[in-house]
């Protein structure tokens, strides 16, 4: 019985740390420059939505 709360705390540390880790590992992956149309497209958003700070970060799959 023990055995088994083990495997399960280890199984939800271990999705928990992928969890984190993933979108790090994302950022990382450069697959290039950005588009000026999708730049211009972003800043458009960004400016729409009112952000002040940097725009957001994500990860576009080509």
């Amino acid at each position: 019985m023990r055995s088994a709360l083990w495997w399960t705390a280890a199984v939800l540390i271990v999705a928990l740390v992928i969890y984190w880790i993933g979108p790090l590992w994302a950022r990382r992956t450069v697959l290039g420059t950005m588009p000026a149309q999708m730049r211009a497209t972003v800043d458009g958003l960004v400016e729409i939505a009112g952000l002040t700070s940097d725009p957001p970060k994500f990860v576009v799959a080509i």
